[in-house]
């Protein structure tokens, strides 16, 4: 999810989540805060799974970690 694509992910995906909340209403209006919080870290490239993995939270390190690791 640190790829470009991935963040692009999670702004379409964050997106699409406020506007349906917004147009159906109701007990939907639940997903606002986690479209809002996918678009920001898709903004800022930050992966908030990364720590559970012991990875860095910034998308960048994460790149940077996996381009020098090498298979054996």
């Amino acid at each position: 999810m640190s790829s470009p694509y991935g963040r692009w992910g999670r702004i379409i995906v964050g997106s699409v989540m406020i506007v349906s909340a917004v147009l159906t209403g109701g007990i939907a209006l639940i997903m606002l805060p986690f479209g809002a919080l996918m678009i920001f870290t898709g903004t800022m490239n930050l992966c908030p799974m990364g720590p559970m993995y012991r990875q860095p939270l910034k998308g960048e390190k994460i790149i940077e970690n996996m381009q020098t690791y090498q298979l054996k």
